[in-house]
């Protein structure tokens, strides 16, 4: 009987434990949903004190705030680092597999760049190593105006064929080029 009353304790105190664990775990989580819905923040500070901005999407900004916008201060991605104006883009940065090269760019603003360059996939048949590329002249359309609070970068890739080829895997168009984009800002502000 007395060994019944220790085990009978014991659960008590672990249910009570276990009342309180799951009680602040609600109070944290309603917490985060309220900070989440209230704020506009795009920063956040890690444990080293480091700050990371994340880009947010334009979508209230104005025809004549657009062109305001200095083109020095439009950006883009290519593998997740940070360029003006690239020669070369791709979403596929292990190998370069799938690639559009040489481009020329003929507009760069915050409302979109547009240039033409070379699509290009390798063709791996009979094997990648064996494979010889494919080649297309395409003109290259950016769009996707996003800012993560200093500057702005178009995010978006499309290419069209310009004579009139069918590009291979174009079922991965849109590109987005800011997948896994994070910025740190050391000592900025």
């Amino acid at each position: 009987m007395e060994q019944k009353n220790i085990l009978k304790a014991k659960f008590t105190k672990i249910n009570i434990l276990l009342a309180i664990v799951i009680s602040l775990l609600l109070a944290i989580i309603a917490l985060l949903i309220i900070f989440i819905k209230t704020s506009s923040i795009t920063t956040s500070e890690n444990l080293n004190g480091e700050k990371t901005r994340f880009l947010t999407r334009v979508e209230s900004i104005s025809d004549v705030e657009l062109k305001n916008v200095n083109p020095k201060d439009v950006y883009t991605f290519t593998c997740e680092i940070v360029e003006q104006k690239p020669r070369e883009q791709t979403t596929t940065c292990a190998d370069f597999g799938i690639t559009i090269h040489s481009i020329n760019w003929d507009m760069w603003e915050a409302s979109g760049a547009s240039g033409k360059g070379i699509y290009s996939v390798l063709n791996c048949e009979p094997s990648c190593a064996d494979g010889n590329r494919e080649e297309v002249p395409v003109e290259v359309k950016l769009s996707g105006l996003m800012t993560d609070g200093s500057k702005y970068y178009l995010t978006k890739l499309n290419a069209y064929s310009l004579n009139g080829s069918t590009l291979k895997v174009s079922h991965m168009f849109p590109w987005d080029l800011a997948d896994f984009y994070l910025y740190y800002v050391k000592n900025e502000e």
